[in-house]
């Protein structure tokens, strides 16, 4: 039987939010907050290791979050773009020679992508450990997506809002697109936020 591939998981949640008007990632989910709830659905998953990059409102976020077997990285460029924190990811993992087939990365405001969507993501990496599995999209793919230890530098190469999709669509050759069944909504603005709070993020839904 072929042994699993290590995986290492990455929250992206450095952005400020501007369009939320306030600190979306501690936003009341569940019985929790919005990063919290995310935090939990990768710790139910068969990753080896979770890592959070923070960026605005670092030490608030981080206060609510230390309390979880997570390892927080700080982005002191978050300002320049969704990239530069794949890319502090990317040289943290380079730094230190952390040990990994592969890398998992995800959005903070993406609640509705839970831990059996995230396994599946994973159970199909791990049978095709040479491809990039991303998440389908309307008119792209992107992130979630698990990407083969071997773009760590491609990785690294990432800068200001070039994200994850920019470099899976120039390996599109190589990519294998999962369906999420709808359920790639960012909570983005209070009306998005609202409206689905309503329907998943309630207690009562929790």
């Amino acid at each position: 039987m072929k042994k699993s591939k290590k995986i290492v998981s990455v929250v992206l949640a450095a952005g400020e939010a501007k369009r939320m008007g306030k600190t979306k990632q501690l936003l009341p989910w569940g019985k929790h907050t919005l990063i919290e709830h995310v935090i939990a659905q990768h710790l139910q998953t068969k990753v080896s290791e979770v890592y959070v990059v923070l960026g605005a409102n670092f030490e608030e976020i981080m206060n609510q979050i230390k309390k979880y077997p997570v390892k927080i990285l700080e982005n002191t460029a978050w300002r320049l773009g969704l990239g530069t924190s794949i890319l502090a990811a990317a040289h943290h993992f380079a730094k230190e020679k952390v040990e990994a087939g592969g890398i998992l990365i995800t959005l903070a405001d993406q609640p509705l992508l839970d831990a059996d969507y995230l396994n599946t993501m994973l159970q199909i990496f791990d049978e095709n450990s040479d491809k990039i599995v991303a998440t389908a999209y309307e008119r792209k793919c992107g992130v979630p997506a698990v990407f083969p230890i071997s773009y760590l530098d491609a990785l690294s190469e990432l800068s200001g809002d070039k994200g994850a999709s920019q470099l899976i669509h120039a390996e599109k050759c190589n990519v294998i697109v999962v369906n999420s069944d709808g359920r790639t909504t960012d909570i983005d603005t209070p009306e998005v936020y609202h409206q689905v709070y309503r329907m998943f993020g309630s207690p009562q839904k929790g």
